[in-house]
C-alpha cells in the first residue's frame, strides 16, 4: 500500500465520517443487513490476511465520490486489523451519466494488478478522480499513473487493452448484477450485506465485533 494511502489525520476522519453519514441516510432502512452468498474468490484483489475468517468485500466504482471518500477508511482498517481480516475490492462501474470512464479505470487497475500493483493504482485513480473522470480519453492519464508507480509501461498498455483485463472487470460487474446491487460503495462482511456505516468508528466497531466473533467461534 502506498504511503499516501496510509495518511489519516483528524481532518480526514471528519470528512469520511460525514460522507458515511450522508450515504447511510440516503440509503435508508433498506440498507439493513440482508442475506448474500458472497464469498472470497481465488482471483480477488485483497489486502490483509486471507486466512483470517473475516472477509470484507467492497463493490466500488472509481468514478464514485463516495467510494473515493471511503478508501482512506479501508486503508485505516487494514492498518489496524490487517492480521485479523481480509479486504476484497470488486469492480462495479455504474452505468450512469458522468461515469463513462469508470470501466476504463477498472481496466487500468486490473492491468496494474498484473504487475503486482493493483492497490497502488487504486490510490492514484481515487486521488486524481476529478482529472480522469471527465476526460474524453483518459488512457494518457492512466499511463502517467502507471509510470508514477513504477510499472513497465509497454506491458501496462498491452494489458490495459487485453481481453483478459476486460473480462476480469466484466466478471465483477456480472456478480454485482447477480446480487442486484444498485449503488456504490456496497459492502459485504462475511457474506452479509451491511449498511454503510455512519461514521468511521461505527465501521471500526463492526469489524472488531466480527473479529471477536471469529475468535470465539
Amino acid at each position: 500500500m502506498s504511503n499516501s494511502a496510509k495518511i489519516w489525520g483528524v481532518a480526514g476522519l471528519a470528512v469520511v465520517a460525514g460522507i458515511f453519514l450522508i450515504m447511510a441516510v440516503a440509503k435508508g432502512p433498506d440498507a439493513i443487513i440482508t442475506g448474500s452468498s458472497v464469498a472470497l474468490a481465488a482471483d480477488d484483489w485483497t489486502l490483509g490476511n486471507k486466512d483470517s475468517g473475516v472477509v470484507l468485500i467492497e463493490y466500488s466504482d472509481f468514478a464514485c465520490p463516495a467510494c473515493k471518500a471511503a478508501s482512506p477508511a479501508i486503508n485505516q482498517l487494514i492498518d489496524e486489523f490487517g492480521e485479523h481480516m481480509v479486504f476484497v475490492y470488486r469492480h462495479f462501474p455504474l452505468n450512469i451519466p458522468g461515469h463513462q470512464n469508470a470501466p476504463l479505470a477498472a481496466r487500468a487497475a486490473e492491468a496494474a494488478g498484473l504487475q503486482g500493483k493493483f492497490f497502488e493504482m487504486t490510490d492514484k485513480l481515487f486521488m486524481y478522480q476529478e482529472v480522469w473522470k471527465p476526460a474524453g480519453d483518459p488512457q494518457a492519464n492512466f499511463e502517467q499513473y502507471a509510470t508514477d508507480i513504477g510499472l513497465d509501461l509497454e506491458k501496462f498498455k498491452a494489458d490495459y487493452d487485453s481481453s483478459a483485463t476486460k473480462s476480469a472487470v466484466d466478471d465483477d460487474l456480472a456478480s454485482s448484477n447477480d446480487l442486484r446491487l444498485n449503488s456504490t460503495p456496497t459492502f459485504f462482511l462475511n457474506g452479509e450485506k451491511i449498511s454503510n456505516p455512519r461514521t468511521y468508528d461505527d465501521f471500526r466497531n463492526i469489524i472488531r465485533n466480527a473479529i471477536e466473533n471469529a475468535k470465539n467461534s
